[in-house]
């Protein structure tokens, strides 16, 4: 999440304007200044065939291989569960999900790829992490050769790199979250000014910015897209806590026990999931913006079932893979036919900036040096 605002397009930082969070119709992500979004979806073209002699060998190629093997961060659970599942009735293709942090997922890739010992043929996780892969040549850009890809039913196109190593396979949005128990209609925050307010001095929860590149994600964008000023984040210091814990569940569980009483930035689809399985918390849009990121998914270099790969990174972008990830991760969908679950579905959702593919480089450079960290005190 990275001129025209929609420069590169998998990637966004939307404004949303708090107007209610009931689910509605399917609306589309806006493409222009402030319009307010769709709700009725346009006809999708026909669907691509496997008529494509190219696409059919690489199908008859699959089931030889009989087998996936994806490195993921965030399908954790039900959704990994689903997707593999759907697929594998579908294809007759076993999945092996191997869930892991991203920076775990980096390094194992970089060591299996310099030994010559390949496990994985995909990886799925954030777009810094996936910046540091790129830039060191493990990913095989497939872009041309997926059915789904070519169909004319993207209100973005999934590609984020010119090259098409990189594919977004669906959208999130970060702003504030508050424990409602905690903190009454009348006291939450309505902006990212509102959280240096004295009443929230080191009650703010945070992602630990040496063990997950989310921080490095909002510090990012709200710097480069001076949406805070630049001291922002020295003031915000004093108000925030990290509780103990690695990668993003850690504020997450302490948000809704009721440890603190804001998450200084949460996404969309866990907050939702968490906020309907009865986790007393609800986003705060803030009238100044709030982050836009993309999770992207990409084929490994020497991938060990290449085919099978390919035809299990096609069904993700397929609208049944789409909606498999909807319907669990509660994002915005990128498909015009494809249901809309998020608590956003309806709002109009303006823009200040969006993130590029130059973007995800400098989050992840911010990352390795360790900007929030330092930032926060904490390097």
């Amino acid at each position: 999440m990275r001129s025209n605002w929609w420069y590169l397009p998998s990637l966004l930082l939307v404004l949303a304007i708090l107007g209610g969070c009931t689910p509605k119709a399917a609306p589309p992500i806006a493409t222009t200044g402030t319009t307010a979004i769709s709700a009725t979806p346009k006809a999708a073209a026909p669907a691509i065939t496997l008529e494509d002699a190219a696409w059919d060998e690489v199908v008859k190629a699959s089931k030889k291989e009989n087998k996936v093997v994806l490195y993921s961060f965030t399908w954790v659970g039900d959704v990994g569960v689903a997707l593999a599942d759907a697929f594998s009735k579908r294809w007759g293709i076993t999945v092996e999900i191997i869930n892991a942090p991203g920076a775990g997922i980096v390094e194992r890739v970089k060591t299996e790829q310099r030994a010559k010992m390949y496990t994985s043929d995909l990886v799925e996780f954030s777009g810094s992490y996936s910046a540091s892969l790129l830039k060191e040549g493990y990913f095989v850009s497939v872009v041309t050769e997926l059915p789904a890809l070519r169909e004319d039913v993207w209100i973005v196109n999934p590609k984020t790199d010119a090259a098409g190593n990189i594919l977004a396979h669906s959208f999130q949005i970060q702003t504030p979250w508050v424990n409602t128990k905690l903190v009454k209609p009348g006291e939450e925050p309505t902006s990212w000014a509102d959280l240096l307010d004295p009443r929230w001095r080191g009650k703010i929860l945070m992602y630990d910015p040496r063990t997950t590149s989310s921080a490095d994600t909002g510090v990012h964008g709200l710097l480069k897209y001076k949406v805070v000023p630049a001291d922002y984040f020295q003031k915000l210091a004093a108000q925030v806590v990290i509780p103990p814990g690695v990668g993003i569940w850690a504020p997450w569980q302490a948000l809704i026990r009721g440890e603190g009483p804001i998450l200084s930035w949460g996404t969309d689809g866990s907050g939702q999931t968490f906020q309907e399985q009865g986790a007393p918390i609800k986003p705060i849009l803030t009238r100044e913006g709030v982050i836009g990121n993309s999770t992207p998914i990409q084929m490994l270099k020497n991938a060990p079932h290449p085919n099978a790969g390919r035809v299990f990174l096609n069904f993700i972008f397929t609208a049944q893979g789409q909606e498999i990830l909807g319907r669990f991760r509660k994002n915005i969908p990128n498909r015009k036919d494809v249901p809309n679950y998020s608590m956003f579905a309806g709002l109009t959702l303006p823009r200040i900036a969006q993130f590029t593919q130059e973007d995800r480089d400098e989050q992840d450079e911010n990352f390795r040096l360790g900007v929030a960290a330092k930032l926060f005190g904490l390097r």
